[in-house]
């Protein structure tokens, strides 16, 4: 799923609850600035979301949507807010990995220049 359709779902997940609401078509196309206004990618994008079973829609038309959040996108989103978890987590051992070797490099060279200098 590309960060556009991700945007819009959490959007929707953050201001839709758990009953049918209807949205205001253009509020949503100038939430996300990728959508610039053009109704035809936001349409492709609800339906993407709808076929991948996210949300439900009752209707969709250029002036309101009417739709419901399903519960598989909050599962998603949840597993996308633990992978988000563990990617910073790596990030963290990789820099702490790196900087463990620099010093253990620094304390061997100075080491060998005791012993061999």
């Amino acid at each position: 799923m590309n960060k556009r359709r991700l945007a819009l779902l959490k959007y929707l997940l953050n201001n839709c609850g758990d009953k049918y609401k209807i949205f205001d078509t253009s509020k949503l196309l100038t939430i996300n600035r990728k959508y610039k206004n053009n109704f035809t990618l936001f349409s492709e994008d609800v339906k993407y979301l709808k076929q991948m079973n996210f949300i439900d829609v009752k209707y969709i038309d250029e002036v309101n949507v009417c739709l419901l959040v399903l519960g598989s996108s909050i599962v998603m989103q949840e597993n996308l807010k633990k992978e988000h978890k563990l990617a910073k987590r790596d990030v963290y051992i990789m820099l702490f990995t790196a900087l463990l070797c620099g010093i253990t490099s620094f304390i061997g060279c100075v080491l060998a220049n005791i012993l061999f200098g």
